[in-house]
């Protein structure tokens, strides 16, 4: 269960920028011949630490899962297994209180996928300290750096309107010595808002849920702390 959570969250970050915090993690052993960049380099999300890098191989998807059942497997008879899920080839296991695991996908000149080390544990703190709606709940929070200064992105399911998930923020960050923010991204369905507070910045983005009952509203929150 735990690999495939780190899984998800590797291929949610696939195609972004990386984003990093301070944590202490190994690097996972990379396939001789892949190319590598840094998705997520040192970052918190729920609580666990993590490493991700996406990478390009010459070789088949299928090839890297051997290669690295072959590094990971106790013996040659007892063999970890990798399975193949939605289009991609995903193996994993726990060692030395971290998850390391390995998505991979073909492509045209090879396959491309990610390289991701977690945590086996999550950090004692796992709420968010931004102020949170009544009748909301929380989905995710990420910690990272952004333009050199500690931030968080939350999301929330909230079982309220848009409009009062609107006033809501708008009468309590005022109140706490947040200004509003011009913003021009605003639709008839969609509603973001962008405060600031010394040096302190968020954007948050309202979204209707339609399927998600009883929840009507998506909240996303991304505040730096300054």
């Amino acid at each position: 269960m735990k690999i495939a959570f780190i899984l998800m969250i590797a291929m949610q970050l696939f195609m972004t920028s990386s984003v990093q915090a301070k944590t202490a993690l190994p690097d996972i052993n990379v396939m001789p011949g892949m190319k590598t960049k840094w998705v997520a380099d040192n970052f918190i999300y729920n609580s666990y630490p993590m490493n991700i890098q996406q990478f390009e191989s010459s070789k088949s998807a299928q090839a890297v899962m051997e290669y690295y059942q072959s590094l990971w497997s106790i013996n040659k008879t007892n063999k970890l297994p990798y399975r193949f899920e939605n289009g991609r080839y995903l193996i994993g296991r726990e060692n030395n209180k971290t998850i390391q695991s390995v998505s991979a996908a073909d492509d045209s000149v090879g396959s491309y996928g990610s390289l991701a080390v977690s945590s086996a544990t999550p950090l004692v703190r796992n709420t968010a300290l931004f102020p949170t709606p009544p009748y909301a709940t929380q989905l995710t929070m990420l910690e990272s750096v952004d333009i050199g200064n500690s931030a968080q992105s939350i999301t929330l399911h909230s079982r309220s309107e848009i409009l009062i998930n609107k006033q809501w923020y708008e009468h309590t960050l005022k109140s706490s010595g947040w200004v509003k923010m011009d913003s021009n991204n605003t639709t008839d369905e969609t509603v973001e808002m962008q405060f600031q507070k010394n040096k302190q910045l968020c954007r948050i983005k309202l979204y209707p849920l339609k399927r998600e009952l009883p929840f009507k509203t998506l909240i996303l929150i991304h505040w730096i702390k300054g």
